[in-house]
């Protein structure tokens, strides 16, 4: 249910208190790089590739050097 909820957490120490805001928002996250950087060839960023997801169906892309 949406609203403002306050939580606390403990781990046997401490605890920690915080509001926390709860939306009701369904919608579906595509995540995917909005950068990549393969002329580097240092294992980072090295490759572009969009996250397996059920809402994309075709996908097209545009590459500039």
């Amino acid at each position: 249910m949406a609203g403002m909820y306050e939580v606390t957490l403990y781990n046997g120490f401490t605890c920690t208190k915080k509001t926390v805001e709860v939306t009701l928002d369904c919608r579906p996250k595509i995540v995917a790089p909005n950068a990549f950087s393969p002329a580097a060839k240092n294992g980072v960023n090295d490759e572009f590739f969009i996250y397996p997801n059920d809402y994309v169906e075709k996908f097209e892309i545009f590459i500039y050097s």
